[in-house]
């Protein structure tokens, strides 16, 4: 193709005796689905057969340009390339790796939306080892769009490479360092972030770092030459790292402790280190010690490393290690463990916030699902989260990050202003991007308890109201009112979809003042007129028992008697009806349970709202997911299959027991699969019709049906103007 003028992206390819690899790289570059770009290779003085590849592709393609120089360094080849660039960005690949085919027009296409100076991505290290190829995904879901003053802690844990990244080529980028022989990459990077680029994170691979034999990182007399090192010398002598907080120049310093443990653990391994090598350690340790680097992970494993160089046998006697905030050591093989406790952590977060209320504007709603390591679909404050996010609202989500959810979102590039929590919410702590939200948080949504005195570290405080506007309707589970769930005393407000729910409230001592009349936030996305497919749902809730009385249970043998009766199966298959089932995810995943149906249509339940839309009926018993058809005037059989178990727990029994009157109210419920099926038999006849005194029952259920995330936010925000004083 021919070369442009004034491309969109240069692309900057140092090689150096790549031979082996050069051909794939820059296939890879001339695949992208963007078009619009140049490459510049620089071959740095290589002696084997890369400058005649390097010839053959620039007659192929006129977009690829080869510089020819003397061998003067990684650093010497891409100032040149950025001399040469004329692209509106810039993008570096090394001559031994390659890239996805969407890797440009992605990361174009997201810092052009974001308006930033950097997108950084995710890539993947592919090695051999015993022929065998190995490939290690390196993802870093990590939400921030901003600047570095404002860069979370998790920040300074990406990789600090200068591939794997779309820049503005303008006057922020500056040159690389060529007296630096490794580690020139940390050094520019610091640089560039010092000059204060907007910066933006898209969380997608799309970088193929090949790890070879030949890998700088393995060589030894680098290693030796302390190329770590002088590239912290040559980063504390900028005058913009001068100027940063104690903080931010320990967390520069951590980052470049991070990589010489890497560097020893490649290079050393279990091995002694030589005596330069362990003085220059010794210096730089002694040389960077303050009381805000010795809060750091990272340099304090370094400095435990160090210590067992220089003195093996006290080490086998006092060990100490550092990880996430929690300082363990060893003595005589005895352990020891400082940590500050949890009500310590919230005292301490409730005092630094009122510290710094009167440097921020409380103008932010963060909305939760769950946090309990529920992998579910998440609904109901997602659903308000995107309501208030469009209406203009700083609105922020926050998500597990093993959730399955998290990966549908990044590949659908919607992870603004999403909060991705670490995999376990006891690492939390003070988890530094939800710290800097929460300063300016007026009020927490969440569909589900916060069990605020139990694992999180979002404490109880003054400065924020808590919405809870539930995951599922609490009037068929009357228990977890009853069992502190849902403690009145840990929300200043609570959304009500009916007054048959709000009895049900009342009775555990939540006030008239605490209610707002509210459906759910998911039924606004449910269809106005329900499709008549012919499709029925089964869906039983959970049961409180332990594994091995779940295998025995009445619960377990007739749900596998409802799906294996073969006058049921028939009649089905006259009828052309599919019978999807889904089993709670608490019993699929929190408590473990092997639960193997054979059965062919098994919903998984982060899809549950698909087949509520889909369905023309649902069978339960008293799920939640009930109320979901009932607003879309779809028939429900409430079918309580084992009422008659004698090892129901107390609080399933008393739920089960509740039905006997709630029927009243909800219509349709039976206790025996025969009586449910006659019934499923009459509306399959009618076309799925309700009759019209059932029609009246669910109608008379909800307050409205309309607008119900409009009418909810704004009745949110008129609560939280009307007073500044926080929690009633």
């Amino acid at each position: 193709m021919r070369r442009t003028k004034n491309p969109t992206i240069s692309v900057i390819v140092p090689a150096y005796n790549v031979e082996r690899f050069i051909g794939k790289c820059l296939e890879s570059i001339l695949a992208q689905t963007y078009q619009d770009f140049e490459v510049l290779v620089i071959n740095d003085g290589s002696t084997d057969n890369t400058p005649e590849i390097l010839e053959v592709f620039e007659k192929k393609d006129q977009r690829i340009k080869v510089i020819f120089k003397e061998n003067a360094g990684v650093s010497a080849a891409r100032n040149t390339g950025l001399d040469e660039a004329k692209g509106e960005y810039i993008m570096f690949v090394d001559g031994d790796d390659y890239i996805e085919p969407n890797t440009l027009e992605d990361s174009y296409q997201y810092i052009k939306k974001h308006n930033a100076d950097v997108c950084l991505f995710g890539h993947q290290s592919i090695s051999w080892k015993n022929g065998k190829k190995e490939i290690r995904r390196w993802q870093d879901v990590l939400l921030f769009c901003g600047y570095f003053e404002d860069a979370p802690k998790e920040f300074f844990s990406l990789i600090t490479t200068v591939w794997g990244k779309l820049y503005k080529n303008n006057k922020l980028l500056p040159r690389f360092n060529e007296q630096l022989k490794k580690i020139e990459d940390g050094a520019f990077l610091w640089e560039y972030y010092l000059n204060h680029p907007k910066i933006t994170i898209l969380n997608n691979i799309y970088y193929d770092y090949v790890h070879h034999q030949g890998s700088a990182i393995k060589d030894p007399k680098l290693a030796e030459e302390l190329s770590i090192q002088q590239s912290l010398s040559y980063v504390k002598t900028l005058a913009k790292f001068q100027a940063l907080s104690p903080k931010r120049k320990a967390q520069i310093v951590n980052r470049y402790a991070l990589s010489t443990i890497r560097e020893i653990k490649e290079i050393y391994q279990n091995k002694k280190w030589p005596k330069a090598y362990k003085r220059a350690i010794g210096g730089f340790l002694l040389e960077n010690f303050n009381n805000e680097i010795i809060q750091c992970d990272d340099y304090c494993n370094l400095l435990h490393l160090y210590l067992k160089q220089c003195f093996p046998l006290l080490s086998k006697i006092y060990q100490t290690t550092t990880q996430n905030g929690l300082k363990t050591t060893k003595i005589f093989g005895i352990k020891f463990e400082k940590k500050i406790t949890r009500r310590d952590l919230e005292l301490k977060y409730i005092k630094k916030l009122e510290k710094n209320q009167a440097k921020y504007e409380r103008d932010t709603y963060l909305l939760i699902d769950c946090l309990d390591g529920d992998l579910s679909e998440c609904n109901d404050a997602y659903s308000l989260f995107l309501y208030m996010k469009d209406q203009g609202l700083k609105a922020y989500y926050v998500l597990l990050k093993q959730n399955p959810f998290v990966g549908k979102l990044a590949k659908e590039d919607k992870l603004e202003n999403v909060i991705i929590f670490p995999d376990n919410t006891y690492k939390v702590c003070f988890f530094s991007v939800l710290y800097d939200v929460l300063l300016k948080t007026k009020a927490i949504i969440v569909s589900h308890s916060l069990l605020l005195d139990q694992k999180y570290f979002l404490a109880q405080n003054p400065y924020i109201k808590y919405f809870y506007i539930q995951h599922g309707q609490t009037y068929l589970k009357e228990h977890i009112l009853g069992n502190g769930y849902l403690d009145y005393k840990k929300f200043n407000y609570a959304a009500i979809p009916s007054d048959f729910e709000w009895k049900v409230f009342k009775k555990y001592g939540w006030s008239e003042d605490q209610f707002i009349k509210s459906p759910l936030p998911r039924w606004d996305l449910l269809p106005q007129k329900s499709a008549k497919k012919k499709k029925i749902l089964i869906m039983f809730t959970w049961r409180h028992m332990k594994k091995e009385n779940f295998e025995k249970s009445i619960y377990k043998r007739r749900i596998l008697a409802l799906l294996n009766n073969e006058e049921f199966d028939h009649y089905l298959q006259e009828k052309g009806i599919e019978l999807y089932f889904a089993l709670h995810h608490s019993l699929l995943g929190y408590r473990q349970v092997d639960f193997k149906t054979g059965y062919k249509n098994v919903v998984p339940m982060d899809q549950i709202s698909q087949y509520i839309k889909e369905c023309s009926l649902l069978i339960t018993d008293f799920s939640s997911v009930s109320f979901d058809f009932m607003f879309q005037n779809k028939p429900v059989l409430f079918y309580l299959l084992d009422h008659d178990d004698p090892k129901l727990s107390k609080s399933d029994k008393q739920d089960m027991q509740n039905m006997t009157y709630k029927k009243y109210f909800v219509d349709n419920v039976f206790y025996s699969f025969k009586d449910t099926f006659e019934k499923l038999k009459y509306y399959v006849e009618h076309r799925y019709a309700l009759e019209p005194e059932t029609k009246e029952k669910y109608a008379k259920f909800f307050y409205f049906k309309k607008d119900i995330r409009k009418r909810l936010t704004q009745e949110i925000e008129k609560i939280c103007s009307s007073s500044n004083k926080g929690r009633s």
